[in-house]
């Protein structure tokens, strides 16, 4: 494969393991501080700030991670061409829904879970490329 490092690979399992439980705890503390604790702000800025953190911190200690991971610009433009009308339907359907029920359309709140679960589809497609990635590389 080129363009991966081999030490990014080689290091990926260890990596790949460490995502899956930071993962795994981020959906199991969204039960304490959102359902239990009522800390919605808190958990979601915590998440956030832990998985930027991470994403930087990895980037800093082997720039081709980001490959790896699939954060490329290959196939960007197709991708986006097929994905905008997708998001103005739903950010339509969004915007009707909250006029029709007299309810808030953005909300503070509402911009920090958006920006959550943007992270969180970002982090989870960004491992399962690099697992992909990494089992390919190693079974050639």
């Amino acid at each position: 494969m080129a363009g991966y490092s081999k030490r990014s690979i080689v290091k990926s399992d260890w990596h790949i393991w460490f995502e899956i439980r930071a993962l795994l705890i981020t959906g199991l503390l969204k039960f304490v501080f959102i359902d239990w604790l009522k800390m919605r702000a808190f958990y979601i800025c915590g998440a956030c700030l832990f998985w930027l953190i991470y994403v930087v911190a990895r980037y800093k200690s082997d720039p081709a991670i980001l490959k790896c991971w699939g954060f490329n610009k290959n196939n960007f433009r197709q991708s986006f061409i097929f994905l905008f009308p997708v998001a103005i339907v739903s950010i339509a359907i969004i915007v009707i829904y909250g006029l029709l029920n007299n309810t808030a359309i953005l909300n503070w709140h509402i911009i920090l879970i958006f920006f959550f679960i943007i992270s969180c589809v970002g982090i989870t497609s960004a491992i399962y490329n690099g697992w992909i990635n990494s089992r390919k590389f190693n079974s050639n």
